[in-house]
Formats: structure tokens, C-alpha cells, sequence
């Protein structure tokens, strides 16, 4: 399996919040791309919080996209289907795409000076691949989540990478401890996507291929745990007030164990990746 970089992102800034307001942004996309001089291309991007169904179809091609945002919760749902198609004419890049956008911002209260958060997220979901899997250059079903924190000014909008995942299945991710200042305001932001790529990569045949990257029935943010020292002294009392005026799921007892902070995959690619999707959806949007 080819796993790509992770690309559901939280971003943490600490920063002026004069005028700062909690946002999100749902869109999907899908691209049959039917030939080099011919994409016909489908997007929506909702205002904000569902894309609705995007649909396209063309010769022996079907797809799909949807996603649905909202804080602490995020739906990303697609799929891309083709049959008899000639090796070398298509070129798919994420041939159906959704992704959700989350920013808000937090002030934890109940103790003093840097305290650390973590988060945990459960993942509900599934993907599929099949077709002739062994003529494509790693196609991929897959859903993805990273997490960045650091303060920075706002001219520099990208934080440290603490923990990136990507994911095929259900699975309960936590994050890696994010220091804050009590008291303080910070922000946060989560961009989840999933997506579906036959990757062809050329020669004198035809295939056929069917996948699907189903994150529709959730990923949540289901607990926020705080901790006193990067030790992990958990800290019993405590309040979060979210600019959005989201509820979120305070932690009530500390974990067994405290997880190591996961792995970092290849953050920098996946958003070098999101920027290349985005600059294409871009160009398109424009001719």
C-alpha cells in the first residue's frame, strides 16, 4: 500500500487574537481528467460547512466527493471508479478529493504558566482498492491526519510538525503533548482529507480500478487531556473556552499510559502536495 503524506493538519499559533474569529471550509473535487486537452473537472466548496455531493462522470469514468465540517468533527468521504480506460491518456492525481477545514481558538484555565495538551481523535471509516491493482503505480485509498504546533507571527503561517498519521481503517489517534500558556489564547486548526488516486503511470494497455476512502461516519476529536509538565502530570481541574463556543470533550481521568508522541511522516511533502492540489483546482478554476 502506498500511503501518502498525511494531510488532516492541526496548526497551533499563539498570536493577536483582535478580530479573530473561528472558521470552517468544506470542498471536494473530482477530476476524470478524460484527456491532457479535455479535464472535465467538478468542484464545490461550501459556505462552510457541507460541499454536498460532487459528482462527474465521463467515459468509463465515475466519481464522487463530499465533505462535511464542523468543530471537533470532520466528514470526508470519496470515491473514483474507471473501466477499459488506455494506460498513458489520464495521468489521475487524486481523481476524486474532499477535504474539511477547522480553525478556532482556545483558552485553557486552572493552573499558571506553559501547561500541555493532548488530543485524541477517533476514526471511523474504511477504503477499498480493487481492479488491476498490479498495472498502477501505487494507487491509493486513504484517509490522513498530521499535527503542527509552534507560535508564530502570522506572516508565517506553518507550525513544527508534532505527530502525522495516515490511515486506511478505524483508529483512535492521539497527539503528541502541544505546549500552551494558561490564560493565553491559541489556535487551532484541522484539515482532514480523503482521497482517492489510480496513479497511472503509462504503457500499451488498458485497466480497470475501483476505490473508495469512506471517512464520512467521523473523525472526532473525542478527548482533551492536559497535563502540568511535559512529564505528564495530569491536571484534574481545568476549563476550556473555544472561540466558536464548541463544548469540547474535557478528559475526566488520566489514560493508563501515556502514549509516545507518534512518528512524523512526511509533513512537508503533504503540504507541498495540498498546495499543488490547490494551485491546480485553481488554474482550472480559472479557464
Amino acid at each position: 500500500m502506498n500511503i501518502k503524506p498525511a494531510a488532516i493538519v492541526i496548526l497551533l499559533f499563539a498570536s493577536d487574537f483582535v478580530g479573530a474569529a473561528p472558521y470552517l471550509l468544506s470542498s471536494a473535487a473530482v477530476d476524470p481528467k478524460t484527456s491532457a486537452q479535455n479535464s472535465n473537472f467538478q468542484q464545490a466548496t461550501a459556505g462552510p460547512t457541507d460541499s454536498g455531493l460532487v459528482t462527474a462522470t465521463g467515459p468509463g469514468f465515475s466519481g464522487s466527493a463530499r465533505a462535511v465540517t464542523d468543530f471537533g468533527m470532520l466528514k470526508n468521504f470519496a470515491t473514483a471508479t474507471l473501466s477499459g480506460y488506455n494506460s498513458g491518456t489520464y495521468g489521475f492525481d487524486d481523481a476524486a478529493r474532499a477535504d474539511s477545514t477547522v480553525s478556532d481558538y482556545l483558552t485553557i484555565t486552572g493552573g499558571a504558566g506553559t501547561g500541555y495538551l493532548k488530543l485524541v481523535f477517533d476514526v471511523t471509516g474504511s477504503t477499498s482498492l480493487s481492479g488491476d491493482l498490479a498495472l498502477l503505480d501505487g494507487p491509493v485509498a486513504q484517509g490522513t491526519l498530521a499535527v503542527f504546533a509552534k507560535a508564530f507571527p502570522e506572516e508565517t503561517p506553518l507550525g513544527s510538525p508534532v505527530s502525522s498519521w495516515g490511515f486506511t481503517g478505524p483508529t483512535t489517534l492521539t497527539s503528541a503533548l502541544i505546549p500552551f500558556q494558561y490564560g493565553v489564547a491559541f489556535g487551532l486548526t484541522l484539515t482532514s482529507s480523503a482521497f482517492v488516486s489510480p496513479s497511472d503511470i503509462g504503457g500499451l494497455y488498458a485497466y480497470d480500478f475501483s476505490g473508495t476512502a469512506d471517512f464520512g461516519s467521523t473523525i472526532d476529536l473525542t478527548q482533551l487531556f492536559v497535563y502540568s509538565d511535559p512529564g505528564g502530570t495530569h491536571q484534574e481541574n481545568f476549563s476550556v473556552l473555544a472561540g466558536s463556543g464548541t463544548d469540547y470533550p474535557e478528559a475526566s481521568a488520566l489514560p493508563t499510559t501515556i502514549p509516545e508522541p507518534t512518528s512524523l511522516m512526511l509533513v512537508s511533502i503533504a503540504f507541498l502536495g495540498l498546495g499543488a492540489v490547490r494551485a491546480r483546482v485553481g488554474a482550472r478554476l480559472a479557464h
